[in-house]
């Protein structure tokens, strides 16, 4: 069984290393794959009060904030009293509570709301792009997703609006990112040039060289000229990582090397990338039909584990686990039935 935290703060520690840290906030979504995040603090929480941890587990910011993010570039959106602004890595409000809601900066500007409207600001805390926009979203390689009615548009550092939609966040990984024109993905280059045209019912981002592309009702990978290089053949396809992707062959899923060859036999419920050695996977479920699902079955129950590239599962977690995250500097992030938490290797 894991233990929840208590008194003065300390935090308990399974043997096979899964840490609950009070209640972790913002935890699942951002410990991983954020342009600029600062990996040293996490936040945390307990009974109301919020504070931020190291790698450790040790308290290095008090838990007296309303609430807490994740630091990024050095700041982080903190809450206090009913509004919010940011701190520094010293625990110190460098600039003053004043948003109704803020995001952690990115390129250098952090999207903030304001009477219901969302701009960004500088790091000083100057208003840099004026609050108009319905919603926002975080800079990335330039870009900035924003909504205003209904729509949603891409705008650039200097809130201008840009004339092409892209397919997720903009993520111009080997130079390129995914674009969505006449319901087909393509990419660009970070001129905004066409270099793939669209034509894949769906598309991933570049990692290591390669993509993910669908085409009919199958997935296989190309090169960052739009050549074909592992066939359309698995029913699902996760991005390279060290070397590695998870793909669904049938029902289960598996990894492949960057020519195709399977390295870990497709065993598992679901399996996602490596980080650090590791990729999370959900073991020991059943499979059931589901007419709704386009292969007519789907997986019930099962755990969450993490398997290594010796094709062991090297750490099972409780059932209580619903999702494992990558881990970033020997931690991960975890949620549970009644919270989040972290994973330690």
């Amino acid at each position: 069984m894991m233990s929840r935290s208590q008194g003065n703060g300390k935090l308990l520690r399974r043997a096979l290393g899964v840490l609950i840290c009070f209640a972790i906030t913002d935890a699942v979504n951002t410990v991983q794959g954020q342009s600029g995040t600062d990996d040293r603090l996490f936040p945390v929480c307990q009974r109301n009060s919020c504070g931020y941890i190291d790698t450790k587990g040790s308290v290095k910011i008090p838990l007296r904030l309303a609430d807490a993010k994740r630091f990024s570039e050095g700041l982080a959106p903190v809450r206090v009293g009913i509004k919010w602004g940011y701190i520094n890595t010293s625990g110190n409000l460098v600039i003053e509570a004043q948003f109704y809601d803020a995001l952690s900066f990115s390129e250098n500007l952090a999207a903030v709301e304001v009477d219901h409207k969302w701009g960004f600001i500088d790091r000083f805390g100057k208003m840099v792009i004026n609050p108009q926009f319905d919603e926002a979203r975080s800079f990335s390689y330039g870009f900035a997703n924003i909504r205003i009615g209904l729509d949603w548009s891409y705008v650039d550092l200097n809130g201008r609006a840009v004339p092409i939609s892209f397919y997720g966040p903009p993520e111009f990984s080997n130079g390129l990112s995914p674009i969505i024109e006449r319901e087909k993905i393509g990419y660009v280059d970070q001129k905004l040039t066409i270099i793939i045209e669209p034509k894949f019912i769906d598309a991933g981002h570049f990692s290591e060289g390669l993509a993910t592309a669908k085409i009919g009702d199958q997935w296989g990978y190309i090169d960052r000229t739009g050549n074909t290089v592992i066939p359309y053949r698995y029913n699902k396809a996760e991005r390279f990582s060290e070397g590695f992707a998870a793909v669904a062959i049938g029902s289960l899923m598996g990894y492949i090397d960057t020519f195709g060859r399977i390295t870990i036999a497709p065993r598992f419920c679901k399996a996602f990338p490596f980080s650090e050695g590791l990729a999370a996977v959900i073991i020991d479920g059943q499979i059931v039909a589901n007419p709704r699902e386009h292969t007519g079955l789907e997986f019930v129950g099962g755990r969450w584990g993490y398997v290594n590239k010796e094709k062991r599962v090297a750490l099972k977690l409780s059932p209580r686990v619903d999702y494992a995250g990558e881990f970033v500097n020997g931690i991960a992030a975890i949620r549970l039935s009644n919270g989040k938490g972290w994973v330690y290797r």
